[in-house]
Parts: C-alpha cells; structure tokens; sequence
C-alpha cells in the first residue's frame, strides 16, 4: 500500500508516495497529462544505482537540486505630486510597459478616502493595502499584473473631496501574473498621532525571492522623511500647497529570504502618519520535465526535482 510521506525541508505541500509494496502494475505516471516513463521499484535493494532504491528511502535525497522562485526586479520607476488641491494626478512612465510585466502604485491622498488607479493602458487594478488616519489623509498600495504592452500613463483619482497628491509608480518583471489576488503575498497597515518615528508595520513572506514596497505618509506640517531599511526610490515627494498631506515616501526591498521586514522612517519634528506595506510574490521557473526525473511542483513555492521517484502524489 503506497504511503504519504512529507519531503524533509521541502516547501509545505509537496509531497512524495513512497510504494512499500510490491511494484507497480505499469512503470509510468501522468504529469501535466504527458505519460513519464520510470523504472520499477526494485523491492528489497540495498544499493542506489540509477533506480533501485531500498523501499521507504528517496534517492540521491542528500544532492536534491531546487529551483526557487524567480528573481523580481524594478524594470523602472518615477513619481510625482501635486500643486494645491486636485481630483487626480497623472504620472507617465519614461519607457513604454513590457507585455506580461506588473504595475505597483504607491500613493498618498489628503482625505480619509481610499484612491482609485487607472491608466491609459485600461490595465485592470487591484487594491493591495490601504489606511487612512481619520479622514486627513491616506496611504495606498495598488497593482496591475499582466500589464498590456505600451507608452503608459497612471493617474490616481481622490476618492474623496479635492486634495494633495502624491504618488510612486514601478513596473516589476517576474511577479506571479495568474491574477492580482495571486500575486499579493504579506500585508501590514498603520497609522499614528504625532511621532518622530512612524508606527510599527511588519510583512513576512511567505517564500523567497519576493519583492516589498511601503508607504509613508505624514499630515499637519512637511517634513523630510528618512527611510530606515528599504530603499527611499521616491526621495522627498512634497506636495505644493498641501491639503492633508503633507510629506510623502516611497520605498522598496527585494527580499531574498523569508524573514519577517519591518520598513521604518523617521522625521524631526513628530508629526501624524499613515503606513502601509505588503509583500509580492514572484514566479516560479518554466516547467521542465527531464528524462529519469519527475517534478514536485507547488504552485506558489519552491520547486524541487527528485531523481526517479516511485510515484508522486499531487
């Protein structure tokens, strides 16, 4: 009878049967509909050639090869704010969208109501994470995975009553592009009185190779924001004559382990902040299915190939 055994230090959900009894009828499996041929397990074996294994082991397991997530990186990025109080603030890329690629709008609003994004690609949005302080102002992540192919231009519409804008645009390669809901790993939010420092956000990814973003927003009095921990790709976004906000920053990380991050930012003279942080996760390599080998596949982890399994379990 095949037994469910649970791969040591593999991703959680990726599992291996082990047969331990006698061989199977038929020496192939389906994987991704294609018929995989391997050799039989040879019951009662004691060494580990090319195939035969002794039952209850997995070959080759001390030289397992993996294969993480792909790397994501920042194709490109620019940003702006607005002079007095607007409905909407347009910010253009300076090279035309990659087809495939994700779009990630960081953003401040000076009101309590949550923005919208649109873009002249008609690039579909999904909000990421956003919180208000009161109704002064507020703070959001959004992202378009897919993106279309093209000269583009977003603009961040104030959900609200007319106020000061300020905004940060990426466009990442190698995020997961299934969906927006796929892609958006770790999220975090808060906000504070007046404080020197901002309030405590923490992300923890799920897997490596994910990529974090984080927005700072301050209200009352402009301030120069001083990022602690990721990087500062926005510099000082002041709005002219502002409404609700006042100061605004936009950071990022590329985050190769899953330890927990807490982006931080600092001011000097204390004043009230909004934050918001999440975490992306990135793709996995391309399906490759190799003579003698079978592949575990998770679809948001690690993958790892195991040399002439017996069976696997999906």
């Amino acid at each position: 009878m095949a037994t469910q055994v649970k791969v040591s230090n593999s991703p959680s959900g990726e599992y291996v049967v082990i047969d331990n009894g006698a061989a199977p009828a038929a020496n192939t499996v389906s994987f991704d509909g294609a018929a995989i041929s391997y050799d039989t397990i040879k019951s009662g074996a004691t060494a580990q050639g090319t195939n035969p294994f002794t039952n209850g082991t997995i070959p080759d397991c001390a030289a397992l090869p993996s294969f993480g997530p792909l790397v994501a990186n920042i194709q490109q990025k620019t940003g702006g704010s607005s002079t007095g109080s607007v409905a909407s603030l347009v910010t253009a890329f300076g090279s035309n969208n990659t087809l495939g690629n994700s779009i990630v709008v960081v953003c401040g609003v000076g009101n309590g109501t949550a923005p919208t994004i649109s873009d002249t690609q008609l690039n579909s949005y999904s909000s990421v994470a956003q919180v208000a302080n009161g109704t002064a102002f507020n703070v959001a992540i959004v992202i378009a995975t897919n993106c279309k192919a093209g000269a583009n231009t977003v603009t961040v519409n104030n959900g609200g009553a007319a106020a000061s804008i300020a905004m940060e645009i990426y466009e990442f390669a190698n995020f997961i592009t299934a969906s927006n809901i796929l892609a958006i790993d770790s999220t975090s939010t808060n906000t504070s009185g007046a404080a020197a420092s901002s309030p405590a956000v923490t992300v923890a990814p799920g897997v490596i190779n994910e990529f974090s973003v984080a927005a700072f927003g301050l209200g009352t009095a402009a301030q120069t924001i001083t990022v602690g921990g990721y990087n500062n790709d926005s510099g000082q976004l002041n709005p002219t004559t502002p409404a609700g906000l006042f100061s605004f920053a936009s950071a990022s990380l590329a985050l190769s382990t899953t330890a927990a991050q807490t982006p931080s930012a600092s001011v000097g003279v204390a004043e009230p902040w909004a934050v918001a942080a999440a975490t992306f996760r990135t793709a996995t390599p391309a399906n490759t299915v190799k003579t003698g080998m079978l592949v575990v596949n998770s679809l948001l982890s690690t993958r790892l190939y195991f040399k002439n399994p017996a069976i696997l379990f999906f």
